[in-house]
């Protein structure tokens, strides 16, 4: 008897464990809200680097580029709506938004009682390397003479995580992974998402000017192999060089973003026609992204 008691007690902690897994009926959503980079051309204006990312109940910000915000403003994903952003690194086309998107998200929420201040809903920024100094300088410095600056910093539903130290974050039927990448000089990271309906990898920036080569980044190609969905800067590594990534990872899509209107001096590799080409070999399906683009995982 006291046997059988152990197995149902077993049986019902191992369905509560998969039960915390379970993640809502709700597809994953992925909508591009920029997929350029500094050079906007204006023929066809790509905005800066931006994701928003719907999953298990939240939503996240990937990158917070020039241009996001209108972006997400057009496509309903207003920054009172996020719940968390991951900045990958401090390259400007990365995170010149951010200012805008922390003060609308302050603004954005539901409407305070009379001599209320607002109460936006919680929100975690998971940065990189200088991604405080970097806030607290804009807020307090360069903001700081109107004064609602400073007082965002101190809002308690708005939490600051370095990504070296956040470790794996866990949603509601989905996690979060971080990983850290090579681009120039600076502390870069990707960020993996895994859930029921799949993974989501999402690069970064990757390479240039010194580490142009996939082996440069093995470390990534290992831990993104086999992602559902893999969310590739296509502007800085040659495209033998990313065909080597999709060889490696074996993405059922990979998404090319990060991409230029025209040839610039600087990209003297990029050569997207021929990227597409040779990754069609390795991946199951590409993808171009386009600003406003929504894929489903």
């Amino acid at each position: 008897m006291k046997s059988r008691l152990l197995i149902h007690l077993a049986l019902i902690a191992c369905c509560a464990l998969a039960f915390a897994w379970l993640p809502p009926n709700a597809d994953v959503s992925v909508l591009f809200v920029g997929t350029g980079h500094p050079d906007i051309y204006p023929d066809k204006p790509r905005m800066q680097s931006g994701i928003v990312v719907d999953v298990g109940g939240d939503r996240w910000l990937l990158d917070a580029g020039a241009g996001v915000v209108a972006r997400m403003f057009d496509h309903k994903r207003p920054p009172g709506t996020i719940n968390h952003i991951f900045l990958s690194h401090l390259h400007y086309d990365h995170c010149l938004d951010l200012d805008a998107v922390l003060l609308l998200w302050r603004t954005g929420g539901p409407a305070p009682k009379p001599g209320q201040p607002p109460a936006p809903r919680p929100l975690t920024l998971f940065g990189p390397d200088g991604a405080e100094k970097m806030i607290v300088d804009l807020f307090e410095t360069a903001y700081g003479v109107d004064g609602r600056g400073r007082a965002l910093l101190k809002i308690p539903s708005f939490k600051r995580s370095k990504i070296r130290d956040a470790g794996v974050y866990e949603g509601k039927g989905y996690k979060v992974s971080f990983r850290e990448v090579k681009h120039a000089w600076m502390d870069c990271w990707a960020i993996k998402m895994e859930t029921r309906k799949g993974v989501l990898v999402f690069s970064g920036d990757l390479g240039g000017p010194n580490n142009l080569k996939a082996e440069d980044n093995a470390d990534f190609s290992e831990w993104a192999k086999g992602a559902d969905m893999l969310i590739i800067d296509t502007l800085h590594i040659p495209p033998e060089e990313l065909a080597k990534i999709a060889a490696k990872v074996k993405p059922k899509t990979m998404v090319f973003s990060h991409l230029t209107e025209r040839q610039l001096p600087v990209f003297k590799h990029y050569d997207l026609s021929k990227t597409t080409a040779l990754c069609s070999k390795e991946a199951g399906k590409v993808v171009v992204a386009e600003d406003g683009m929504e894929l489903k995982l």
